[in-house]
């Protein structure tokens, strides 16, 4: 058996739990095990520490499966807008 955390990111909260899997198990089927369905939906991205992975990924003990929503705004727009609003504060 393998342990995997599992967190799950909605706006500034974060859910974190555990689970048990038998060797071998793969993300997908973690994803299609009707127990998590209600963790995984709205989950815009499905990640493995930070990365981004194919069903067929093989998790090994100690991974951290992290869902994820989707992002509400550009990171790069957001950043070129607060620098404006800085610069603009400032006499510019």
């Amino acid at each position: 058996m393998i342990r995997v955390q599992v967190l799950r990111a909605r706006g500034r909260e974060v859910e974190r739990t555990e689970c048990m899997l038998p060797d071998g198990a793969t993300l997908g089927d973690w994803l299609a095990d009707p127990h998590w369905r209600a963790w995984i939906d709205g989950a815009a991205t499905v990640a493995v520490f930070g990365k981004v992975r194919s069903p067929d990924y093989a998790l090994i003990d100690g991974d951290r499966i992290e869902l994820l929503e989707a992002l509400i705004a550009d990171p790069k727009a957001a950043r070129r807008q607060r620098a404006a609003r800085q610069k603009a504060g400032r006499g510019g």
